[in-house]
C-alpha cells in the first residue's frame, strides 16, 4: 500500500488543510493584521514601523513602507511626522545610493496604508542628501523637511523644503545653515511651535581643525 493512501497519512493531510483555511479565515477578518510581502502596497520600508495605542500599548504589526526592488538602493535614516487634519503621517528617508543619496519620502493613512507612491524631495547630482527630518505644520496644513546637505566641492550645510499637506511639493530648497567658510554643519533636527506658527531646526557644528563642536539653530 503506497504510504500516500494510508489513513494516517491523509488525516494528517487533512488537518494541515485546516490548519490553513482556518488561518486564513482568521487573517480575512476585520481588523485582523495582514503580512507583508515585498512591494505589496497594502502593507507594504524603509524600516519596520509600529503603531502604539493611546494608553501605550503597540498596536499591530511592523510593515513594510518601501521594499527596495532590483537594482535599487535601500534606505536609510527615517523620520516621520503627523498630519492631524488629514488622518496621516509622511515618512522621509535618504536613499543610500552610492555617489548621491536623494531625500525621499511617503504618505500613509492612518491605518496603515501606503498613500499614493514614494517621492523626492531633494535629488539630483551635483550633492549628498542625508540624514533628514520632518514636522507638520497645524496652522498651514505643510511639512517642513530638513537634512544634510553636502554639495561637490563644498562643506555640509542644511537645506530645507516646504511640502503641502497632500504632499505636494511647495517652492524650492532652501539653505538654512551656512556662513563661516570652515564650518560644517550637520544632523539637522527640526519642530514647530503652533502658538507662533514658526519652525525651529537644530544641527551640528564644528570649524574644520577645532577640537569643539556646537550646536547652532
Amino acid at each position: 500500500m503506497s504510504i500516500k493512501s494510508h489513513p494516517v497519512y491523509l488525516v494528517s493531510i487533512l488537518v494541515i488543510l485546516m490548519g490553513l483555511l482556518s488561518g486564513a479565515a482568521q487573517a480575512a477578518e476585520p481588523g485582523a493584521e495582514p503580512h507583508a510581502q515585498p512591494g505589496d502596497k497594502s502593507a507594504a520600508a524603509i524600516a519596520p514601523a509600529l503603531t502604539a495605542s493611546g494608553d501605550g500599548q503597540v498596536v499591530g504589526y511592523p510593515f513594510l513602507i518601501r521594499f527596495p526592488l532590483a537594482n535599487e538602493p535601500s534606505s536609510d535614516a527615517p523620520s516621520a511626522a503627523y498630519n492631524p487634519t488629514r488622518k496621516e503621517y509622511l515618512v522621509v528617508w535618504h536613499n543610500l545610493r552610492p555617489v548621491y543619496p536623494d531625500i525621499q519620502a511617503q504618505r500613509i493613512a492612518w491605518d496603515g496604508l501606503l498613500v499614493g507612491n514614494p517621492f523626492f524631495i531633494a535629488g539630483g547630482t551635483g550633492a549628498k542628501r542625508t540624514v533628514p527630518d520632518v514636522v507638520f505644520n497645524t496652522i498651514q496644513n505643510e511639512y517642513l523637511v530638513v537634512w544634510q546637505h553636502e554639495a561637490d566641492g563644498a562643506r555640509p550645510d542644511i537645506h530645507a523644503r516646504r511640502i503641502s499637506g497632500d504632499g505636494q511639493l511647495l517652492g524650492s530648497e532652501f539653505a538654512l545653515g551656512t556662513g563661516a567658510a570652515l564650518r560644517i554643519r550637520f544632523t539637522p533636527a527640526v519642530a514647530y511651535a503652533s502658538t507662533a506658527n514658526k519652525y525651529m531646526a537644530v544641527w551640528g557644528s564644528f570649524v574644520q581643525g577645532g577640537l569643539s563642536s556646537d550646536i547652532e539653530a
